[in-house]
């Protein structure tokens, strides 16, 4: 039985710091995962809610232009129009089933994309809340915090670490070496059978042509191109965060334009539909002033969506959204 004992190695200090830098590393990575994979799932969702709002849009103007099918219809029954303004109906009511049916295949692509990062099945349902697109905006956090930079940092750390570990080489150690057993011709344990020794070993490398230089050389200069990386990475996400700030407010200014534009093509709509039923509107009239409403409806449903997306880079940038405490928890002593 051989016991060995470190007595003085400073190196053993400074692996045991590289590996604690390289578990911090690999903390911040899972976190980087987590919040990407946040943003990615958010942007799917409002995406999903996005399209489901348009299918309720694209329907309620199918129905009106059933309806005002309809009409034309009993008009030409009736002898007050001719047979071509219920083609154009027709052929009205053909194009919004068109797109209804491609709102659907959309619809169903991005709950199966939304099912993937969510690793569910494809097919499952997703139930999008009411108002989902009405969220208020996150609470702003700390750019600071970001993980890629604390990967970074603790890469930094470790090439601290690993640059005084080759400094470390210069030294001595020093150990206490004991062991225990039994010799002779047989395996036997008595007072002649039994053997202990117990010794200090030290170790001194005096010379190695240079190769302890190179790597403490090498170890420095490691540090220096991952501080100047960490520099650069900082720059690029404070660019990036106020590009997001940038977006997120231009996609507030469009959300009020787009309420602005709804409520004159919903009093336009009104108003059209009421000179319609009193034969005071021709046809194309009308059907302008419904696909007028249609498109702003949809514009506020793609301008909601658009603002949440914002908002949810925008909370990526700032690293704001809470994460479990298993996600970003430490084992640094």
């Amino acid at each position: 039985m051989t016991l060995s004992a470190p007595i003085y190695a400073p190196q053993i200090t400074e692996q045991i710091g590289i590996r604690a830098a390289e578990f911090d590393g690999a903390i911040a990575s899972r976190e980087a995962f987590a919040r990407t994979l946040v943003r990615d799932v958010k942007a799917a969702y409002f995406q999903l809610a996005q399209l489901q709002a348009g299918i309720e849009v694209l329907d309620a103007s199918r129905i009106t232009l059933a309806e005002n099918r309809r009409v034309a219809e009993s008009l030409v029954a009736a002898g007050k129009a001719t047979r071509d303004r219920v083609l154009r109906a027709e052929a009205e009511c053909l194009a919004i089933e068109q797109r209804l049916h491609a709102a659907r295949n959309d619809e169903r692509a991005a709950r199966r994309y939304l099912n993937l990062l969510r690793n569910r099945e494809e097919g499952e349902p997703v139930a999008v809340a009411d108002g989902a697109l009405s969220l208020p905006a996150p609470t702003p956090g700390d750019a600071a915090t970001r993980p890629e930079l604390r990967d970074l940092d603790a890469r930094v750390d470790a090439a601290d670490h690993a640059t005084r570990l080759a400094g470390a080489s210069f030294l001595p150690s020093l150990s206490l070496i004991a062991d225990s057993g039994v010799q002779g011709t047989s395996y036997r344990i008595d007072r002649d059978s039994d053997v202990s020794t117990a010794s200090l070993v030290l170790s001194w490398t005096l010379f190695d042509f240079g190769a302890r230089r190179a790597a403490e050389s090498q170890a420095r200069a490691q540090r220096q191109q991952l501080q100047a990386a960490r520099d650069d990475v900082r720059r690029q996400l404070e660019l990036a965060r106020l590009s997001a700030d940038d977006q997120a407010q231009t996609a507030e200014r469009a959300l009020l334009t787009a309420e602005a534009r709804i409520a004159a093509a919903e009093e336009g709509f009104r108003i059209a539909e009421k000179k319609r039923d009193a034969g005071q509107l021709s046809q194309i009239e009308f059907l302008d002033a419904e696909r007028a409403r249609t498109e702003a409806r949809l514009g506020l449903v793609i301008a909601r969506s658009a603002l949440q997306t914002a908002r949810a880079e925008q909370e990526y940038a700032s690293a704001a959204y809470p994460l479990p405490a298993t996600v970003v928890s430490s084992a640094t002593p």
